[in-house]
Formats: C-alpha cells, structure tokens, sequence
C-alpha cells in the first residue's frame, strides 16, 4: 500500500489488531524482511511497517534529507492514515528516526522502543561507518532461519540492495546527513516511557551508546541480550515480542 508525503510515494502494510505501533527498518534494508517480527507484534497491536524515504516501495527524495525529513515523512504516514498516536519501535536508523521525531512530533509518540537505535556520534570515523552502514543487508542478518532462500538471494544478489559505492547522490548526500547527525541534545527532553533493546556485541551501534542513551533519557530501561549483535532484537525474535508487549501494556492502564 502507498501514500504519498511531501511529494514522495511512501509504501507501508498494515496488520493486526490493537493498539498502533509503528514499526521503522534500518538503513540498507525495507519492512519486508521485518513481516516475521511484525506478525508477533501483530497478536497484540495494529502495527504499521513504513519503508524509509530510498527503501523498498518508497521513492527516493528529491533533495538529500536529514533526520528530521525522515521523521517529518513518519508523521505523514500517520496523518495520511489517521493515526493519531502510536507507539514506535525502530532499528538502528529507524531508531534515529524515533529520536528525531521527538523535537517536532512528540504529542504523536505514547512509548518508544529503540533496539539498537542509532542517533549518537560515533566515537569512530565516517569512513568507518560507511563500510559499516552500507547498502547491502548484513549477512547476519539473513542468516536468519525465518528468511526463506529467495528473499536470500534476492537480497545478496545486488536486485534488492546496493552497496554504498552505487548509492544514487541524493542518497549519499542523505546518508551522510544522518550519519554525521548527533541527536544527543534531545535526549533529555523526552516526556514517554522508553525501552532499549540491545545486543552486547554489537559492532555497529556500540553499548556506550545504550548506556549514553540510559543515562540521559529521563523514562529509560534496558534490556540487554547476552552475545547477540546489532540485529538482536530480531535474533531474540519471540522473547523480544513479550518484552514489547509487556512493554506496551504497563502503559495502557496509566494513559
């Protein structure tokens, strides 16, 4: 399904039943690979997956975007569909855009769940997350045993992604943007309850920036899975959907 935002055609899917969560992917990646997590969500919320601005269904923008672009097209989904309030849960620039979405759209924001979330300086260079943040899926993450063999291929043979180097320019531009954007100054302005779920050995998204995270949002918990990477929460699939749905459901009778 398509909506058009600020010019651009943005593809979601809808499913379930219950409460709105929106559900935002990574970079280098769209909302498909996302439908095995997002149909557990789905036992106990209405969850909306959106593909980013340049992923999966949606057009690239026409001029670089930045955080905030991104967060501004979230918005408009949710207007586009009605959604007045929701919850969110994002991964790694999903994440980000969950940051960034707190400075100008806070009122449609009831809890965050950001797993891996990035948003932070890195302590590392650019050039470093360039290679790290490329276009292509992590093969980690395919590895997965709910991706079947031809989403496999699909993805590691270059027609669903493209490594950074092929990246259109408005698409570098955009990239660059993100990544060199630090969030941190938002962090303590944020009014919801949020829950971060982390891998201890994620080499893209580093603990500090769970622990920096933690410390500075004033409503914030931790859950930390042991030995998992940067897609923990998806390597922790089942036990991630009872911690989001404990999560969602301590809220309700409060709000």
């Amino acid at each position: 399904m398509i909506v058009t935002v600020n010019n651009i055609t943005v593809a979601y899917e809808q499913l379930g039943s219950g409460p709105d969560l929106i559900v935002l992917h990574g970079w280098g990646y769209d909302h498909t690979l996302l439908l095995p997590f997002a149909q557990q969500l789905g036992a106990f919320a209405r969850v909306t997956l959106i593909d980013l601005p340049g992923h999966g269904g949606t057009q690239e923008p026409p001029v670089p975007y930045d955080a905030f672009d991104f967060a501004d097209t979230v918005a408009g989904v949710m207007d586009a569909l009605g959604i007045q309030k929701a919850a969110m849960l994002g991964h790694s620039n999903g994440g980000r855009t969950i940051l960034a979405m707190t400075r100008d759209h806070a009122d449609r924001m009831s809890r965050l769940i950001l797993c891996d979330a990035a948003g932070l300086k890195p302590k590392r260079t650019f050039t470093y997350y360039r290679k790290v943040y490329t276009y292509k899926i992590g093969k980690a993450f395919l590895k997965l045993p709910f991706f079947s063999e031809e989403t496999r291929q699909r993805y590691s043979s270059g027609k669903g992604s493209e490594d950074y180097k092929n990246l259109s320019p408005v698409m570098k531009q955009t990239f660059i943007r993100l990544v060199n954007k630090d969030l941190s100054e938002l962090l303590a302005s944020i009014r919801v309850p949020v829950l971060l779920i982390w891998g201890d050995q994620d080499q893209d998204t580093p603990l500090y920036m769970a622990h920096k995270l933690e410390k500075e949002i004033p409503d914030c918990g931790l859950v930390l899975y042991e030995g998992a990477g940067h897609y923990a929460f998806v390597e922790r699939m089942a036990q991630t959907a009872a911690v989001v749905r404990s999560f969602l459901s301590s809220g309700r009778q409060g709000e």
